[in-house]
């Protein structure tokens, strides 16, 4: 099915998947988020919004393969108003770097160049070491800025990912549960929602690689 929208939302993948209904049309809506399983589509989060509360946030930070779907209610019966697949291309996607190596910096530069040019994003990098990567990769048609805090409920990306170490203890536990990040039908687990595997034995390259599934 060909994604469409039939109602006022935004969904953007900054910082993980977030859908904002301000519609009301339906005096409720159900959400639902699916992660792309090979050649399948699994559930792996849904939600009924009601007008208290019009907005989802599921905290998978990673990059993935996600579709959103969202149904309303007319005369009792569920209506499918708006289908959304995850889709970069021709968007605004922005990565940080989280690292004070600049040769790690350079490594994921350069994964970030075969990335932007694979999916044909426009993307830009956030990093401590700005000036010196738009000097080294001044025909990259990437755009290399410092460090900053990007509001996630105010930015113009369609996605951002944090590329870096993080922990991976504290994210797993509590409200997560049994040491692994796992949504409501027990898919795939992961180890933290920054991160889809343990990264201890990881070189640069597979990090970044691992965070934004490639």
């Amino acid at each position: 099915m060909t994604d469409f929208n039939n109602i006022g939302c935004t969904i953007n993948f900054v910082d993980g998947v977030f859908i904002n209904i301000w519609d009301t049309w339906s005096h409720r809506y159900l959400v639902e988020v699916y992660e792309n399983y090979g050649n399948d589509w699994a559930l792996v989060n849904n939600n009924i919004m009601s007008p208290q509360n019009w907005f989802v946030h599921l905290g998978k930070k990673f990059r993935n393969q996600w579709r959103v779907k969202i149904w309303g209610w007319e005369n009792n019966y569920p209506v499918l108003v708006t289908q959304h697949t995850f889709n970069e291309a021709d968007k605004e996607v922005a990565l940080t770097f989280d690292t004070d190596s600049y040769k790690e910096s350079c490594t994921w530069a350069e994964q970030s160049i075969d990335y932007r040019d694979k999916v044909r994003t426009n993307l830009t990098v956030y990093s401590k070491f700005s000036d010196r990567l738009s000097q080294q990769y001044v025909d990259s048609k990437i755009t290399f800025l410092p460090l900053t805090n990007i509001d996630r409920l105010n930015t113009k990306y369609y996605s951002r990912f944090k590329i870096g170490r993080f922990n991976i203890k504290r994210e797993s536990l509590g409200e997560w549960g049994s040491g692994f990040l796992f949504c409501s039908n027990h898919t795939k687990p992961n180890v933290s929602s920054e991160h889809k595997n343990n990264w201890l034995p990881f070189n640069s390259k597979e990090l970044f690689n691992d965070i934004m599934n490639l």
